[in-house]
């Protein structure tokens, strides 16, 4: 997606509810095809950290490429385990980038990727909504969810800036630790629950201080 045609979506954001894939089609580019051929073969392989960190410091690529490829990865929605796969290989593309901001797309997608942000120290912005385990083990840097986040949203933080727009599932922040500023914001008007022994964050609804955080205890279940 070029970027002209990139600045008209994101500002149109609010004014349609449901994006047609059409209306994202990204220019056919080396890179592109190299990062899609890269992931292909890392699902082949049988998806692991190591392998992906390995693979996708091989290759030179930037935030736009990123973004594009966050289009692009609707091909792969009906493989197995796509949601947390295609949320992973994400992060690492963007963990691994000299980089530091990006825009994610997933308001055409069909399924909601997981784990988006995982041990984050950037500032991402998703355009659409995501699955569970957003910004686990997030260290730094700032996310920005502009739809609904799902079960475990911030699990295991321990320091940036998550804003939800959107409403958020169960187990909001479990085993966060405030050690670098953990903070979570959350707009939506859905209800949902802290397990406060366990959630180290601060967070806020709807600009509101709700819960003030603190250190966690061992003694929970995991999500």
């Amino acid at each position: 997606m070029d970027q002209k045609k990139l600045e008209q979506y994101l500002q149109s954001l609010g004014q349609q509810k449901q994006v047609d894939e059409k209306d994202l089609q990204v220019t056919p580019n080396p890179t592109l095809d190299l990062l899609c051929r890269t992931f292909e073969n890392w699902l082949k392989q049988g998806p692991s950290c190591s392998k992906a960190e390995v693979m996708i410091k091989e290759l030179h690529y930037t935030a736009k490429d990123v973004t594009d490829f966050s289009v692009r990865i609707k091909q792969y929605e009906e493989t197995p385990g796509f949601e947390i796969n295609a949320g992973e290989f994400l992060s690492y593309m963007i963990n691994l980038s000299p980089e530091q901001d990006f825009v994610v797309i997933t308001q055409h997608l069909n399924k909601k990727i997981s784990r988006l942000g995982t041990d984050n120290n950037k500032n991402i912005t998703v355009v659409g909504s995501l699955g569970g385990e957003t910004a686990i083990g997030m260290e730094s840097g700032r996310i920005e969810v502009q739809g609904n986040s799902g079960r475990c949203t911030g699990d295991s933080m321990r320091g940036g800036i998550l804003v939800i727009r959107g409403d958020v599932g169960s187990r909001l922040g479990a085993h966060s630790v405030n050690v670098n500023g953990a903070e979570i914001y959350v707009e939506g008007k859905k209800p949902f629950r802290i397990n406060e022994r366990t959630c180290g964050a601060k967070i806020y609804h709807q600009g509101t201080l709700i819960h003030e955080g603190h250190g966690f205890r061992e003694d929970e279940d995991d999500c």
